[in-house]
């Protein structure tokens, strides 16, 4: 790797910049669950997560597999199950656990345990990005980008595990 720059923190930097989002893979039993994208709200029972949080996995589903995909959207959580790249159901409620309620397989989750929106990688993610966003002007879209420089500040003063005040 050294070979092709890969121990120089500006080359690295610098084929990250592009990069507006990283995938995040979460496991959930045998499930591998894919957050593909992140959005923050303080609204009762999004658990943080809001506008253009994405989250996906695969599951059997009546008798095949099926794509389950979670959009939130709107202030409503689009639930959205593909087979075979064809939309086949959607279902549209105003709470996350309400609209998995409707597809009627693995009870036993919620469907934000389900979707990894409670996990732990995830809220970390949330509390930073809503943390930031305090200190711009309310209606400021902040970046991808923006927040990967913020981490990489953190980063260069060795912060880490940060949980900001309002949080505890």
């Amino acid at each position: 790797m050294a070979v092709i720059g890969f121990e120089d923190e500006k080359i690295i930097q610098q084929l990250l910049d592009k990069i507006e989002f990283f995938l995040i893979f979460l496991q959930i039993e045998k499930l591998s669950v894919v957050i593909s994208g992140l959005g923050y709200s303080s609204k009762d029972g999004y658990y943080g997560a809001g506008e253009d949080f994405t989250s996906s996995f695969i599951t059997r589903y009546q008798n095949s597999q099926h794509l389950f995909l979670l959009k939130l959207e709107d202030n409503q959580c689009i639930l959205e199950i593909y087979h075979n790249a064809n939309k086949i159901e959607q279902f549209t409620e105003s709470m996350p656990n309400d609209v998995w309620k409707k597809v009627g397989i693995h009870k036993k989750f919620s469907e934000s345990y389900l979707f990894r929106i409670t996990h732990e990688t995830t809220q970390n993610l949330l509390q930073f990005e809503v943390a930031i966003s305090k200190i711009y002007p309310e209606d400021y879209k902040l970046q991808d980008k923006k927040l990967r420089a913020w981490r990489a500040m953190f980063k260069a003063y060795r912060c880490s595990n940060i949980t900001p005040a309002f949080f505890i």
